[in-house]
């Protein structure tokens, strides 16, 4: 039965089914591969058996699309709090859905780029998702993490240790205070947009304040029908993911959110898709359909108490379809997400534009009907910025690219 939510039983209601919820354990492969974890499970007394098959305090399964995690019995929790392998960061506790927003970001990632690319996480919180891409990526790949409350920096650090989690970079500043051409981010290709929500999809709210502080006490309180800060949010969530969108360098953005609220998940994505329509050589990205072997391994045959809750009258189904809403039972968290692509430029389009700013050399791009002779001492004119040429970016990598396989060919020659 759907039970009603628009009370102060919310937290019970919450608190029941965080009761029956099964426990989440990332593989620190950092630290231990899975081979390893299970050797010390099985030592430990822990049986491993099939998804969906009974289970025991001392059973687990292997999570059926991520690998590395583990899926334990809600029973288990007091003894894993107390595992060797959780103090020494071999095994990281992780809500499941922070995981997958981790887990989507490099895949996608691995389409467009590799593994030794830079990323960015927009809201470091508590530095699980930042230290799982950093298990993801190659150690040559940094991990920017930005906007730590300066008195949870030492903590993270000290996190960040533990799990040995050497290439995560801690921002201590907000990510909307940065520049988006800054040298620091010029190998940066992917970014994890996860900005502030109301948290509206987090089942075990205990579980979130030991692992996330008290500061988010006050807002889960009110519990999900609480509206009064939407639009707060939802500023900052919009304003987060534009910023994202306007690295030059970025191929993929993945927006994350714990929420249930159309007005911080699809709402904002149909206004966000809208402009990106409206301005394509300016920002040329695309939302793209979330992987569908995420979406299908997500289908909960459990009702969410949560679902009366959800106005989706005026969401857009085309844009709707593209994403991935999970409404909050007692398997799992509830959270969303959009996936944006950056789409490459028509040849058209190149060559339109290097006429218009005259960069394709010889008279193109001049209409005085004049000839003008070449003069080889001419340099391009700088820019005002930051020292570069005057010349589109596109068609200077177009000539780099022509410049490196003519000296290709000339070493082939001598």
């Amino acid at each position: 039965a759907v039970v009603s939510t628009q009370s102060t039983g919310d937290l019970m209601i919450r608190q029941r089914c965080s009761l029956r919820t099964p426990r989440y354990i990332r593989v620190n492969t950092l630290r231990r591969n899975k081979e390893q974890v299970i050797m010390t499970l099985d030592n430990r007394g822990y049986t491993k058996v099939a998804p969906g098959e009974p289970w025991t305090p001392f059973s687990y399964y292997c999570d059926p699309l991520i690998d590395h995690v583990l899926v334990f019995s809600p029973d288990s929790k007091d003894d894993l709090t107390n595992f060797a392998l959780v103090h020494d960061g071999s095994l990281q506790l992780q809500d499941r859905s922070t995981v997958l927003s981790g887990y989507v970001l490099q895949k996608l990632i691995t389409t467009t780029g590799s593994a030794n690319d830079d990323l960015i996480v927009t809201d470091i919180g508590n530095g699980n998702t930042a230290c799982y891409l950093a298990a993801l990526q190659n150690k040559e790949s940094s991990i920017l993490a930005f906007g730590p409350e300066p008195s949870a920096t030492e903590k993270l650090l000290a996190k960040s240790e533990v799990l040995n989690a050497s290439n995560v970079h801690i921002v201590n500043e907000p990510f909307l205070q940065s520049s988006s051409k800054d040298k620091i981010f010029k190998g940066v290709r992917g970014i994890l947009c996860n900005p502030p929500s109301t948290l509206s999809g987090v089942v075990d709210i205990i579980e979130l304040v030991v692992e996330e502080g008290e500061k988010f006490l006050p807002t889960i309180a009110k519990g999900p029908c609480e509206t009064t800060n939407l639009p707060r949010y939802v500023t900052t969530q919009y304003l987060t993911l534009k910023h994202a969108l306007s690295f030059p360098k970025v191929n993929t953005v993945v927006y994350f959110t714990r929420s249930i609220h159309p007005q911080e998940n699809e709402l904002l994505i149909k206004k966000v898709v809208d402009e990106l329509c409206d301005s394509f050589d300016d920002c040329p990205f695309r939302l793209v359909p979330v992987d569908p072997g995420v979406r299908d391994s997500l289908i909960s045959g459990n009702q969410s108490y949560y679902e009366p809750l959800v106005n989706m009258k005026n969401v857009h189904a085309e844009t709707a379809v593209k994403c991935l809403r999970v409404m909050p039972t007692e398997d799992i968290s509830g959270f969303f997400i959009a996936t944006f692509q950056r789409m490459a430029a028509k040849p058209s389009t190149i060559l339109e534009r290097a006429m218009e700013k005259g960069t394709l050399g010889g008279d193109s791009g001049r209409h005085d009907g004049k000839k003008h002779k070449k003069n080889k001492k001419n340099k391009p004119k700088k820019s005002a910025n930051a020292g570069e040429t005057a010349m589109d970016p596109t068609t200077s990598s177009m000539i780099k690219v022509r410049e490196k396989k003519s000296r290709k060919s000339a070493k082939k020659k001598g």
